[in-house]
This record gives structure tokens, C-alpha cells and sequence, in this order.
């Protein structure tokens, strides 16, 4: 445990003030009231590993060439408003007039030493209200004696965040793509929860938790393929939280490891890139033309397209080390290379859309047999003569239609 600074000098110098408020809280498993404290906006800060602002952490890093932040730097609070401000502009405008109105409503949860584990959109409303009245420069939380430094702790203190977070309405105001920031770096690259554990915090199904690990996964690797590694601004920024979810169901119905290396790297260069139309129908349209059953469409598709790919990747190694500056201005003004992706594309859909028109009477034969197979013939013993009438008409239509079928099959054979 770290010395509370919060409990100790705080509440001395009386800038914590404990109120008549309490709460039942589980934290590590023990639920126990705790009490609630009134602690004055400056002798908090914002908790920069928070999910909901990643993307914006990760770019300040990457455009600043640091590693990791001075929490108690004059400008440090302001720098970590703002993000907050700029990831959901409409939410913060509600929270703060609701705040304006009604006061907090709900109490936040803090560390020994003012780091804010849940609560900093309040937080941040709050310091836009005390700009103007003072009233507002209280902060109402719980306070938890937890090092956030220490690993166990850290565990307890993710945890904790998520269960509060996901257990109400503000679960919806994340960016997707801030919740797969926040997915990879705590199951798959710190491992500091397990899927299980990640899914008793958060409500989620087996197969849901699954899925959004893929995305997670795939959003790394599409960085790490456009030379971007962990710039997550650049994926938020691309918005691709729908593309990704298209290619992690293209992915699963290729097999051979080889094949779905490429289709992968193909549909990364084409989101890369972004079509001009809408680009999830696009990406939909692109894998299921790579994926088609006619090997001789998806081959030469794939053929065409890798093509293109190497042009990219060219490109890309061309400019070294990738800014979303350098992504946005130089290689996605690239037309050339967009039009001869989306012509490739457009040409390999029009064949296979010819090829399924010409297998439309083999399909519709063998639904015809199928139907057929499924009479069921000691049901005629039951049926009226009416209905057994109507059944010998059709079949004479049917027998009429093969005789003709079969006919004009002769001539072309």
C-alpha cells in the first residue's frame, strides 16, 4: 500500500472532506461500504492508462516521441481534458449540463494519491463548471488505498473499472476502437486478465469476448502492415471497427495458412487505401470474390491484387517510419493505385456474378430433385382425390419442362 495522501494530509488541510454519503462497493472480490468524500479538483489528475482515451494517448506519445507521462505536471491535467473533450463532445456537453443542474449525481472512484480510476468524464465536467463557480470545484468519490504501480494492484484497479464501467449506461460511449486498444493491451499483450476474468467484469458471451479479441488482433496487425506499429490514432481515425469485423469473418472460411496470409494483406491494402464508395459493403463484396468456389475467379483476383499490394508496401517503405500525416498525404492521394484496386475488385465481382448466373439451372435442378425427394410417397394412400389431381397436373408440368430441358441439352451437347 502507498501512503494516502488523500486520507492524511487531505482531509488535515481539509481540502478531503468526508460526507454523510456511503456506498457499497466490491473491490477484489469483498464487497463493504465505504464512505464517500468531498476532494477538492486540484488535488486530482486524470488516470492516462483509462480505455476510453488510448487512441488519443497513443497519438500525443507518437507525435511527442515519449514513453510515459509526469502525472503531477502543471499541464498535464489539461492536456488529458482535452482528449477527453475531443473523443465525445456530445456526451460531455450532457454530462455537464446535467451536472450544472442536478450536481454529481454519482460518485467516482479514486487512488491514495488522486489518480482517478472511474469518474474522469465527470471530472472533466466538473472543471469546465468550476471555471466559472466555484460550487463545482468538489469532486465526490471513493477513495481506495491501491498503488496502481504494483501489479496485483493493477489487476484489482482494471477489474474494478471494468465491472463499474460496463455495468452502466456509459459502457456505450466508447469508441470501438478504444475498446480494442484496451482489449489487446490487458488480455493479449500484458495479460494482466485472463478472458475469463474479462468476461465476469463485463457481462460478455464466450463467442462476443472471441470476436472482439480477432478484431484486436487484426486492427495490431494492419498497423504493424502499413508500418504504424501501435499508432492506434491512425486506426480510429480510419474508423475501422466495421472493416475489421467484415475481414475476421472472411478470414474464418479460409483455411490454408498461405491463403489466408494473402487475402489478409489484400483486404488490409484495400482499407488502407479506402475506395470511394462506402468501404464495409466494399470489403464485404472483395472477400466474398476472394473466397468464391471458383478458384479460377479468386486466383486470378488474388494474383491481380498482390500485385497492387507490393505497390503499397513499396510505397510504404519508400516513406520508413509512418505518421498519420504522412499516411493521409502521401500515401492515400496515391488514385493510380486506388482505381487499378478497385478496378481488380470491380472485374473479378462481375465474373463471378456471370459464373453464378450460369450455374443458376444446375441450382435450381438440384432444388427441384431435392423437393421431390422430400414427398414423401405413403402420404398419397391419405390424400383426397382433389389434392391427389392437383399433384398428377403438376407433375405433367414438371415432366413437360425436363423433356423440354433435356431436348434443347441434346442439341448442345
Amino acid at each position: 500500500m502507498m501512503k494516502n495522501l488523500l486520507l492524511t494530509e487531505g482531509l488535515e488541510k481539509k481540502w478531503v472532506q468526508k460526507t454523510d454519503l456511503t456506498e457499497r462497493l466490491t473491490v477484489d472480490g469483498i464487497t463493504k461500504t465505504y464512505p464517500v468524500y468531498r476532494i477538492k479538483l486540484d488535488h486530482l489528475y486524470f488516470n492516462d492508462k483509462n480505455d476510453r482515451i488510448a487512441t488519443w494517448i497513443a497519438e500525443y506519445k507518437c507525435k511527442n516521441q515519449i514513453t510515459s507521462f509526469d502525472v503531477f505536471d502543471e499541464g498535464y491535467n489539461d492536456m488529458i481534458h482535452q482528449f477527453i473533450v475531443n473523443s465525445k463532445q456530445d456526451s460531455i456537453k450532457k454530462t455537464t449540463t446535467d451536472i450544472m443542474v442536478k450536481g454529481q449525481q454519482r460518485p467516482g472512484v479514486v487512488l491514495a494519491d488522486g489518480r482517478i480510476i472511474d469518474g474522469n468524464r465527470r471530472f472533466t465536467c466538473l472543471r469546465n463548471l468550476a471555471d466559472t463557480n466555484s460550487e463545482f470545484n468538489w469532486f465526490n468519490a471513493f477513495i481506495l488505498d491501491y498503488d496502481i504501480e504494483d501489479k496485483d494492484a493493477e489487476k484489482t484497479i482494471k477489474l474494478l473499472e471494468l465491472e463499474l464501467q460496463h455495468g452502466r449506461e456509459e459502457r456505450v460511449d466508447y469508441n470501438p476502437i478504444d475498446r480494442l486498444v484496451g482489449i489487446y493491451r490487458d488480455i493479449v499483450e500484458t495479460k494482466l486478465v485472463t478472458e475469463e476474468e474479462y468476461r465476469n467484469k463485463t457481462g460478455w458471451s464466450k463467442s462476443n469476448l472471441e470476436k472482439q479479441i480477432g478484431k484486436a488482433n487484426l486492427m495490431v496487425d494492419f498497423l504493424e502492415f502499413i508500418g504504424a506499429e501501435k499508432q492506434y490514432h491512425i486506426a480510429r481515425d480510419l474508423e475501422l471497427d466495421g472493416p475489421l469485423e467484415e475481414i475476421v469473418g472472411i478470414l474464418k472460411r479460409v483455411e490454408d495458412e498461405n491463403d489466408q496470409e494473402d487475402i489478409k494483406n489484400i483486404l488490409f491494402t484495400n482499407v488502407a487505401m479506402k475506395p470511394k464508395n462506402s468501404i464495409v459493403p466494399f470489403i464485404r463484396k472483395l472477400g466474398e470474390t476472394l473466397v468464391s468456389k471458383k478458384k479460377e475467379i479468386n486466383e486470378e483476383l488474388v494474383n491481380n491484387q498482390n500485385e497492387y499490394v507490393n505497390e503499397f508496401l513499396e510505397k510504404i517503405e519508400e516513406l520508413g517510419t509512418i505518421s498519420a500525416d504522412d499516411f493521409k498525404n502521401k500515401i492515400r492521394t496515391n488514385e493510380e493505385l486506388r482505381r487499378k484496386l478497385e478496378e481488380s475488385a470491380e472485374l473479378a465481382s462481375q465474373a463471378a456474378r456471370r459464373n453464378q448466373s450460369l450455374e443458376e439451372p444446375v441450382r435450381l435442378a438440384e432444388k427441384v430433385f431435392k423437393d421431390l425427394e422430400d414427398i414423401k410417397l405413403d402420404m398419397l394412400k391419405k390424400m383426397e382425390r382433389t389434392e391427389l389431381s392437383r399433384l398428377q397436373n403438376q407433375l405433367n408440368h414438371i415432366e413437360r419442362k425436363l423433356n423440354e430441358i433435356k431436348d434443347k441439352l441434346g442439341e448442345v451437347l
